[in-house]
């Protein structure tokens, strides 16, 4: 059996959570964190019960327990790097990234800043969604309403969002 907990990026519900499945006695804790740090003492307690404490996605600074991750910086890499390919040198280049701060997000923003650095790519705007479908679809919209010139945009997660924001106002999709 297993239960699933959804802390909605909430440092302090997360923890809870975690202490709730250590007294709850599970044989295994797989966490997607909130951050790379912080964690420590409620990863003792669940080694100390005899737990398997796994992270996945955003990587924790530990050598106590197991990160399983995709190579993010990779993805953010070549995702810039296509984009470079097909906009070509010059092109000009939105950033909607996830949460500022969290491992997975922040090594995904290397690999598309240095891609882009590479590739002659223009960042034009910088902007953080959240994780959250709806403020991604409105920071879309607001980028489009706004008139600034652009020829791609580079979403971390939640890119269906974004592009609902081209159907909703009815802009024209970019290259």
């Amino acid at each position: 059996s297993y239960a699933s907990f959804v802390s909605n990026w909430d440092p302090a519900t997360e923890s809870q959570q975690l202490e709730n499945s250590i007294n709850e006695g599970y044989d295994i804790i797989l966490v997607n964190p909130v951050a790379p740090t912080g964690l420590d003492p409620i990863i003792e307690k669940a080694l100390d019960a005899g737990i398997i404490y796994i992270n996945v996605d955003c990587e924790y600074y530990s050598d106590k327990i197991l990160n399983i991750a995709t190579d993010q910086y990779y993805l953010g890499y070549k995702t810039a790097t296509y984009a470079g390919e097909v906009l070509g040198k010059g092109g000009k280049v939105v950033l909607i990234s996830a949460i500022a701060g969290n491992s997975a997000n922040d090594f995904r923003d290397e690999g598309f800043l240095k891609a882009a650095e590479e590739q002659g790519l223009e960042i034009v705007g910088r902007y953080n969604h959240n994780w959250s479908n709806t403020e991604s679809q409105q920071i879309m919209t607001e980028i489009i309403n706004s008139g600034m010139e652009f020829d791609g945009v580079l979403v971390s997660q939640c890119a269906d969002a974004a592009l609902a924001a081209y159907d909703t106002t009815g802009a024209p999709l970019p290259k």
